[in-house]
């Protein structure tokens, strides 16, 4: 299995510009990351960069803490889900979070995570 980590970023490159504009609003996403709201990293697959991913914490109604993938491209997705969304989740552990939450309208990307988390949602959530 690959060894996939995810390298903190203080601001965002070219590559990760590259990445998240194929996703979404570039200009929101680098607001979330320069106020301190989101965290920015590349993803890196056995010692290559292979995408980056700008998550962020937030507090649910009930006081909990929630991670929430923001934002996501990689190369060969298929051989770093598993364990890229495994180093998500140390994370999120690690930062006091019970849960994480993405939205997609990927379908081969929502199967493989509802295989994983059989109680999650179309917009992912679970509990960890």
């Amino acid at each position: 299995m690959a060894k996939v980590t995810l390298q903190p970023l203080t601001q965002f490159d070219t590559r990760a510009v590259n990445d998240l504009t194929e996703v979404g609003p570039i200009d929101f996403y680098r607001q979330e990351q320069s106020r301190g709201i989101g965290a920015l990293f590349a993803v890196i697959k056995n010692g290559q960069r292979v995408g980056s991913v700008l998550i962020r914490r937030e507090i649910l109604r009930n006081g909990e803490k929630q991670c929430v993938v923001v934002a996501g491209k990689v190369r060969s997705e298929s051989a770093v889900l598993d364990p890229g969304m495994r180093e998500i989740e140390r994370r999120a552990k690690g930062n006091g979070c019970t849960s994480i939450r993405l939205h997609t309208d990927r379908v081969g990307l929502i199967k493989n995570l509802l295989k994983r988390n059989p109680d999650a949602e179309t917009v992912v959530e679970w509990d960890l």
